[in-house]
């Protein structure tokens, strides 16, 4: 089999929009024919799905909620999340009226009347950053074994999340897998391994071992030398297999070079014997050692995992959405989808999704530039999407709507691919490239990505930012490393200047392009300014602070680096997610927050709390606050998680408020997310995120979770 990925013009690697596992085997499957094959239903059902029972009806009669906290978020064009009003009236999907409950009786008489019992009424709440696809496939296909640092939303114990426990989870899934014949075949998959907060490196007693090689072949030769294993990390850089596994992939890439495939020649060249290729001791990182293990997956594996998004019954796609709502999520936002798997998956077509409320969720995308196809050609991609005129989302199309272009400038710091203008702190690969700064996918000269940066962001990168802006596109713009934030901010610069240059575009007018910079996880004070002046939003993934921010500033960020003006250093990680530096009077540009799914849980609630406490979760002797002077006050996060989403996602004139004339996309919670049981940090931490959701209506699809659970 030849694979389709060129690595020739640009830097690859599993940061990249080119890659991720679960792209891989839908891209390779949907260009096959299975004549004889017939998928085979999942073998790891997800228990925590089952235990979500969810009611749903179509509701277009009038109704009139009362008797609770309602909280619109916006009054008269101003953001407040403190301000309630007694009652809103809602018909047919829309909101009628808000104001006091004795008014709206007596203007809409007719209308059924609702107490919800001291219960808070919030806008429906947006995820403005996630990954349908590759989350429905790892999370919620029944096909991999969950290795995740995550019980719910909240980390594991320590004790609970070592490389022992993880061997056994694995031990189980392969006997699961010998009692049914039918998988005889099929390898081992796990996914959501995090090195980066196992227990076990941070005691570990041999020097040797270090986030990167804390799992090998040894490890994972405990769960089966006879199957094939193999576990995706949690930041979609590295695979680790078996010995068996390294023996098939070999052998496959082997037969392949005989049939004069040239990825597979020169994957042989590499390694002319099996034991050579043995020598990675089963840790493969980028695109170069990952690609020839998932080729070798077999077909029946691939075809049935793929067939979960399209099946009636056990639609990973559906199971995904139904998690959404039933964390008060109403909208998702792609943040790198592509045409095929809208139009095949989605059922996207022509700005609407088939049946009107397919998925019971509205689903705004940002069409992302191809890495897999060589770099001319993904331009040109990119470039001829970007002909057709952006348009703001309408009542007709915001079920399923094109809103920006995402390119993915580095990778992952915790994964220890985003790009730094100073080396990292701590071990890195490739061990034989020292120092190491990251991977930026877009230089000049594909060959140089672990060079040492310069301060000029390369010209191909800047100029392909000014092509999409100039033809009137927003973009999303993936950059963790404060290198990689940099390029991004020049590459802005330049556009900004051309716009000025070719349309005498003000800042204001530029900004209405709402570019967003993702993750935008380390900044100084020169970059804060410049987000100010081209009016860029960033949106930023808070479990950076709460799940790995201990991580960060005792391992991976620990190291003094020069600050901004030069005459002193700082600690690098006190740049990390700046949430208030870059929402307060002097910037006041909406920032969001996002869970980046599968790479942290969905979950808005959890966002707004981790931005208000911003505690070190995985700091479970001292629970230390990562840069207290960021925190948002719990209203600001609120606003974040409604309103300013909505706003970064053009979708603000339809939702993330509660407002005359809007979609009637609203949440009904046990609590108040702003009342007295959350009103400090301390209160609020590990439970203002699991603040219990009642109801989640989206337009006229009310989704009910009141009704008791089979399995309580």
């Amino acid at each position: 089999m030849e694979s389709n990925h060129q690595c020739k013009e640009h830097d690859c690697h599993m940061g990249c929009g080119c890659y991720n596992p679960a792209v891989h085997m839908i891209d390779k499957n949907s260009k096959k024919v299975h004549k004889d094959l017939k998928p085979l239903p999942p073998i790891f059902p997800k228990d925590n799905n089952s235990l979500i029972t969810e009611r749903h009806e179509t509701v277009c009669e009038g109704i009139i909620f009362y008797g609770g906290i309602i909280r619109p978020i916006m009054f008269e064009g101003q953001l407040d999340a403190k301000r309630t009003v007694e009652a809103m009236a809602i018909e047919n999907g829309v909101i009628k009226n808000l104001g006091e409950f004795s008014n709206l009786s007596a203007m809409y008489p007719e209308f059924k009347k609702v107490n919800i019992g001291g219960k808070t009424i919030l806008p429906g709440m947006i995820e403005p950053h996630c990954h349908i696809i590759p989350s429905s496939i790892l999370l919620e296909s029944g096909f991999w074994i969950d290795l995740s640092p995550f019980a719910d939303q909240s980390l594991l114990p320590s004790s609970e999340y070592k490389v022992d426990k993880a061997i056994e989870k694995l031990k189980s899934g392969i006997e699961t897998l010998e009692q049914n014949s039918d998988y005889n075949d099929f390898w081992l998959l796990a996914q959501g391994l995090d090195t980066s907060l196992l227990e076990d490196w941070i005691n570990y007693d041999n020097p040797s071992k270090n986030i990167l090689n804390l799992v090998d072949n040894s490890e994972l030769d405990k769960v089966s030398t006879t199957r094939p294993v193999m576990v995706i990390s949690a930041s979609l850089h590295t695979l680790y297999v078996n010995s068996i596994a390294l023996e098939v992939i070999w052998e496959k890439q082997n037969e392949e070079s005989l049939n004069n495939n040239p990825q597979a020649k020169e994957f042989i060249k590499k390694y002319p014997s099996s034991d050579i290729y043995k020598n990675n001791k089963g840790i493969l990182q980028e695109i170069e050692q990952m690609a020839p293990a998932l080729e070798s997956l077999p077909d029946i594996q691939n075809l049935s995992i793929q067939q979960t998004l399209s099946s009636t019954e056990n639609n990973s796609i559906r199971s995904f959405f139904k998690t959404s709502r039933s964390r008060g999520v109403t909208m998702v936002y792609d943040a790198g989808m592509t045409a095929p798997w809208a139009e095949n998956y989605l059922k996207y077509k022509s700005n609407t999704v088939q049946s009107g409320m397919e998925w019971g969720i509205r689903i705004g995308m940002a069409y992302a530039y191809n890495d897999s196809l060589l770099r001319a050609d993904a331009e040109k991609q990119v470039l001829d999407f970007t002909q057709q005129k952006f348009k703001f989302p309408t009542k007709e199309t915001i079920n399923a709507y094109w809103g920006s272009v995402k390119l993915v400038g580095d990778g992952s710091n915790q994964g220890l691919t985003g790009y730094q203008s100073q080396p990292y702190s701590c071990p890195t690969f490739p061990p034989e490239v020292e120092p190491y700064f990251g991977i930026f996918n877009f230089k000049d000269d594909a060959s140089s990505q672990h060079t040492i940066p310069n301060n000029q962001a390369p010209d191909y990168f800047k100029n392909l930012v000014t092509k999409i802006s100039l033809n009137g596109w927003p973009l999303m713009i993936h950059a963790n490393g404060n290198q990689t934030v940099k390029y991004t901010l020049q590459a802005f610069q330049q556009a900004y200047k051309a716009f000025q240059e070719l349309n005498q575009y003000t800042a204001e007018k530029y900004s209405e392009l709402r570019h967003r910079i993702e993750h935008c996880s380390l900044l100084d004070s020169d970059d804060i300014e410049v987000i100010k002046k081209l009016r860029l939003n960033p949106s930023y993934l808070i479990g950076h602070v709460g799940y790995w921010g201990y991580v960060f500033s005792s391992y991976i960020f620990n190291r003094e680096i020069p600050s901004a003006t030069k005459d002193q250093n700082i600690i690098k990680v006190n740049e990390l997610d700046l949430c208030k530096s870059t929402s307060n009077e002097n910037c006041p540009r909406p920032i969001t927050l996002h869970s980046d799914c599968a790479v942290s849980p969905i979950g808005p609630l959890r966002n707004m709390e981790q931005a208000y406490t911003r505690f070190m979760e995985s700091d479970y002797t001292n629970r230390k606050i990562l840069n207290a002077s960021e925190k948002l006050n719990a209203s600001q996060a609120l606003e974040v998680i409604t309103y300013n989403a909505a706003w970064q996602c053009h979708a603000e004139q339809l939702v993330g408020s509660l407002e005359v004339g809007k979609l009637s996309d609203f949440v009904i919670l046990e609590q108040d997310p702003l009342g007295n049981a959350f009103d400090t940090p301390e209160k609020a931490y590990q439970k203002l995120r699991y603040i219990k959701v009642k109801e989640t209506w989206v337009g006229k699809n009310r989704f009910d979770y009141t009704i008791a659970s089979p399995n309580n």
